[in-house]
């Protein structure tokens, strides 16, 4: 009798999780939804991120924790790969991201390597598959401290041997909440600027090329954030910091407004998977069948 009553207790935890996190997520996309068609949009350096995925299938997008509200909304329509934890609060944000056409790996617990390995090589596979792949981390999560960078996205884009963007986020009004990150929550009715930069392209592997990788990262996340927090308050993009040598041939970084990543016309980016070469005849396809794809890059 006690063991049945135990089995009742957690059939009825478990739902109520569930059910707990599909009304946020609802909630989060109902407000978003309403925020996104009042507000004023500026969005700098698509031109450049999606350049980056054009010519290397895959990038890796640095992002502070307290932009997590606004960067899932806004990054939606180009189809990203993330990691969210399996603790309660990440089936929280694994409910949300899903809603929002990301594809969802679970892992990356602070609580031992257990977790967090397999997860690593079930993304670096996915990412060897597939092309045009955008992969956001947030890179002070998942309990901070806040805007103090761990190198995991310097491990991840090391792996996938793909290139480093950041992006960062300014919105008025708003208001925190109060977590270690203080997450900002946008209204209606005011400005959101999202800037993008980069790239910072993969280095030679070894001690030498992850440290590098991780102090030009940790240098464009901050300029950025200068940057970001200049345009919504004077409406002018100050240049990028000299000292991180950014390859012009990517593009401008052209400002656009309004509530789409993409220009007017322009085919949106999203993931495809590789596609194996052609058979030349038919024992060449039957081997080619027999063989995995081969990866993009």
């Amino acid at each position: 009798m006690g063991n049945k009553k135990r089995t009742i207790r957690k059939r009825v935890k478990h739902r109520l999780k569930r059910l707990g996190a599909w009304a946020i997520a609802v909630s989060y996309q109902i407000h978003l939804w309403c925020v996104w068609r009042t507000a004023r949009i500026e969005v700098v350096g698509c031109d450049r991120l999606f350049e980056t995925l054009r010519r290397h299938d895959r990038v890796a997008l640095a992002i502070w924790h307290e932009n997590l509200i606004m960067s899932i909304y806004g990054l939606r329509e180009c189809k990203p790969t993330t990691l969210a934890s399996k603790s309660d609060i990440g089936d929280v944000i694994a409910t949300v991201l899903k809603r929002n056409n990301f594809h969802v790996f679970r892992g990356g617990s602070s609580r031992g390597k257990s977790r967090r390995s397999p997860a690593l090589e079930k993304m670096v596979e996915y990412f060897k598959s597939h092309r045009d792949i955008l992969i956001p981390i947030t890179v002070d999560g998942s309990a901070g401290p806040a805007r103090k960078m761990k190198p995991g996205v310097i491990a991840l884009a090391e792996q996938a041997q793909a290139p480093i963007f950041v992006m960062h986020c300014e919105c008025r009004p708003c208001f925190r909440i109060w977590t270690w990150d203080k997450t900002r929550i946008p209204l209606g009715f005011g400005k959101i600027v999202m800037v993008f930069e980069g790239p910072i392209l993969p280095q030679p592997p070894g001690l030498k090329g992850f440290r590098k990788s991780r102090d030009q990262t940790d240098l464009l996340l901050r300029d950025t954030c200068k940057r970001a927090e200049t345009l919504l308050k004077t409406g002018e993009l100050p240049p990028a910091d000299p000292a991180l040598e950014l390859d012009p041939s990517y593009g401008e970084g052209e400002t656009r407004r309004g509530r789409s990543l993409f220009a007017k016309g322009e085919s949106p980016i999203v993931p495809r998977p590789v596609e194996a070469p052609a058979a030349l005849d038919s024992a060449q396809g039957e081997d080619l069948r027999q063989a995995p794809a081969t990866p993009a890059g």
